[in-house]
C-alpha cells in the first residue's frame, strides 16, 4: 500500500487543478499547519510556488548561518511568547512602542558554568567549592546543558530543591544555585536571580556526634590493622582536631616530631591564615608510630574514603558521621582544658564551642581517658614482627595484640 507523504519536500510543489471549482491551487505548510492557496490561472499558481521556494531557501540559509546558541535562544523565546498567548510581532511592536532597552544576550548553561569557574579560580576560591557548585548546577540542568540560563524558572529551582530528602541537602542545593544565578545576573545573562524567590530551607541544628574513649581505642586499632597509611591522618584529625579538608592537605614537612607541633599554611587552611599548633602527648606518640608504619601525608579525599571502608564497617557504622573526629577532640578538650585551650587548637571561636560542645554528656573522666589513649607495641609492628608472623587479615578484627591502649598518667 502506497502511503502519501503529507510533508512534501520543496521541489515536489506543483500547481493542481480543481475541476469542480475551475481553479488552480497550491498547498504548503506555514507555522506547522497546512495552508491551501487558490488562483484563477496556472501562471499565478506557479508564481506562488516560486515565491514559496525562495522563502524556504532564504529562511533555511539564515537558519543554518545562526550559531547553535542563537537557535536555542530563538526557540526558547518563541516558546515563552506562545505560552503567554502572544505572537512574535506583538512582542516586537510593544518593544518599539514603549522604547524598552534590551539587556545583554543570555548564554548556555555550559558556557555560563565555564565562565563562572574561571571567575572563581581568579578569586582564589577553593577547588572543592568550585567543584561542588559545578556538580550542583550540572545535576540541576541535566538534559538541558545547552539551554539558555534565562530559560530556567523558579518552578525549575523549586522542583530541584524539593527533590532532596534531607533539609541539609535542600539548603545546599539552593545555596549552590544561588551562587550560579547570582553570577549570571551580575554578567547580564539573566534579568533576575530566580533562586532568590525560592524560600530558604531551615535546618535544625543537631549536636555533633562524638566517639567514646572505648570507640576511639577501637578506631585506632582498626586503622593500624587495615590501613596504616591513614594512621597519621587519623591521629591529627582525632587527637589534634584538624579539619578533614585541612588534614587532606597536610604533609609530613608540616609536622615537627622533635618540637611536638605542626603547622597549617595559609594556602592549605580553611581560614587562609598560617598557624603553628602544639601536639598533645598522645597525638605525638601516635604520629611517631604512624611514621614507623609508613603512614602517608598528604592523603587525597578519594583515597581516604576508599581505604576508610573496612574501618567504618569495623566500627559498625552505616555511614560515617560528619567531622566526628574533630567533634570528639573538641568535646573532650573543652571538658578537660576549657574553651580557650580548644579554640586555640581547633581554630574557631569560643562561642562556637559553647554552642556545640559544652555540657553534652561527656565527663571529665572520659576526657582524661581520651587524652591518655596511646599506641603500644604490637606483633604487627614492622620492628617487632617475626619472619613467621603472618600479614594482617582483611577482616574487621584488629591484629593480634591490641595496637591502642589507655595509659595512666
Amino acid at each position: 500500500m502506497l502511503v502519501r507523504n503529507r510533508h512534501k519536500p520543496p521541489h515536489l510543489l506543483k500547481p493542481r487543478f480543481d475541476k469542480k471549482r475551475n481553479r488552480w491551487w497550491v498547498a504548503s505548510y506555514l507555522g506547522g499547519r497546512r495552508k491551501r492557496f487558490s488562483f484563477a490561472t496556472k501562471a499565478q499558481a506557479e508564481r506562488k510556488i516560486a515565491q514559496l521556494m525562495a522563502d524556504r531557501a532564504g529562511f533555511g540559509r539564515v537558519w543554518l548561518e545562526l550559531e547553535p546558541r542563537e537557535r536555542a535562544e530563538i526557540c526558547g523565546v518563541l516558546e515563552r511568547i506562545k505560552a503567554k498567548g502572544l505572537t512574535l510581532r506583538q512582542v516586537w511592536e510593544a518593544f518599539e512602542q514603549h522604547g524598552l532597552k534590551a539587556r545583554g544576550a543570555s548564554a548556555t548553561v555550559s558556557v555560563a558554568l565555564e565562565r563562572l569557574a574561571n571567575e572563581q579560580r581568579t578569586s582564589n576560591l577553593r577547588p572543592n567549592y568550585i567543584h561542588d557548585v559545578a556538580r550542583a548546577v550540572k545535576q540541576f540542568t541535566r538534559g538541558r546543558e545547552e539551554a539558555l540560563v534565562s530559560q530556567f524558572t523558579k518552578a525549575d529551582v523549586d522542583a530541584f530543591v524539593a527533590d532532596a530528602e534531607s533539609p541539609n541537602t535542600r539548603a545546599t542545593r539552593r545555596g549552590r544555585l544561588l551562587a550560579f544565578f547570582s553570577f549570571c545576573q551580575r554578567n547580564g545573562l539573566v534579568e533576575e536571580n530566580v533562586v532568590r524567590a525560592v524560600a530558604k530551607v531551615r535546618v535544625d541544628a543537631k549536636p555533633p556526634v562524638f566517639f567514646s574513649p572505648a570507640e576511639c581505642v577501637r578506631l585506632m586499632e582498626l586503622v593500624e590493622a587495615h590501613c596504616p597509611e591513614l594512621l597519621a591522618w587519623t591521629a591529627l584529625a582525632l587527637f589534634a582536631g584538624v579539619r578533614p579538608e585541612d588534614c587532606d592537605r597536610l604533609t609530613w614537612k608540616a609536622v615537627n616530631l622533635e618540637t611536638g607541633e605542626f603547622s597549617l599554611e595559609a594556602a592549605s587552611s580553611k581560614l587562609r591564615s598560617r598557624a603553628t599548633i602544639p601536639l598533645t602527648p598522645n597525638c605525638l606518640a601516635w604520629l611517631i608510630r604512624a611514621q614507623e608504619r609508613g603512614a602517608v601525608l598528604p592523603v587525597s579525599e578519594s583515597v581516604r574514603r576508599r581505604l576508610w571502608e573496612p574501618v567504618r564497617d569495623g566500627m559498625g557504622l552505616a555511614a560515617w558521621p560528619a567531622k566526628v573526629l574533630r567533634h570528639t577532640f573538641c568535646t573532650y578538650g573543652e571538658k578537660l582544658y576549657g574553651a580557650k585551650w580548644v579554640s586555640q587548637r581547633a581554630r574557631h571561636s569560643e562561642a562556637v564551642l559553647f554552642k556545640h560542645y559544652n555540657n553534652r554528656g561527656a565527663t571529665e573522666l572520659d576526657a582524661k581517658e581520651f587524652f591518655n589513649i596511646e599506641p603500644k607495641a604490637t606483633s604487627c609492628s614492622p620492628t617487632n614482627k617475626s619472619p613467621s608472623q603472618p600479614e594482617c587479615s582483611n577482616s574487621t578484627e584488629p591484629c593480634a595484640g591490641s595496637s591502642a591502649t589507655v595509659g595512666k598518667k
